[in-house]
């Protein structure tokens, strides 16, 4: 119906999903699934999957961790001059979870997913682009905006079962809940 919702996620300095931002995001996405009035959300990691809401990722910070993992499942994902995504979790003793690992092999494949990830290493905007991890990168952060926005709203006019449907046709084709639940 041409509604697009536009959500900024700054937690300074280095934009961490803490609890407080994962509790935030869960009761935003919770408020958006009951609500059927918005078919689209700009930048807004579990009920991304499901949501009958196009998500775009407009990134000009660090998109490392839980940030990658809530990249990697947008619909599509856009990235300024100041962007860096990457995954910290080795790095860290750790391993990505939620659905992160199945979502990057399918974006960049099975072996530029195991090169950043075995080498905890983030990347560039430009990179990023370059290897599929983002759609598109920017030189400024204005064209990154106003890109983002004209796609955002000429995607807002279509039907929204249409889209609806063809979102969920593309992700038949992405890991299952089970899957990523097991990542």
């Amino acid at each position: 119906n041409g509604t697009v919702l536009r959500v900024t996620i700054n937690n300074p300095p280095i934009n961490l999903y803490d609890n407080k931002l994962i509790n935030d995001m869960n009761d935003f996405l919770t408020a958006l699934y009951s609500n059927k009035l918005f078919g689209l959300a700009i930048a807004s990691p579990v009920l991304l999957r499901t949501l009958p809401t196009i998500f775009i990722a407009e990134i000009n910070g660090r998109a490392s961790g839980s940030g990658n993992e809530f990249l990697v499942q947008c619909d599509m994902g856009f990235a300024g001059p100041e962007a860096i995504v990457g995954s910290l979790e080795v790095a860290l003793g750790g391993l990505e979870g939620n659905g992160g690992i199945q979502y990057l092999v399918r974006r960049i494949g099975m072996a530029r997913a195991a090169e950043y990830l075995l080498a905890s290493a983030s990347i560039d905007a430009e990179t990023a682009a370059q290897v599929g991890w983002v759609n598109q990168a920017y030189k400024t952060s204005y064209d990154l905006t106003t890109s983002v926005n004209a796609l955002a709203s000429r995607i807002a006019i279509f039907d929204a079962g249409a889209l609806n449907g063809t979102k969920s046709a593309i992700r038949a084709f992405g890991p299952s809940a089970e899957q990523s639940a097991a990542d």
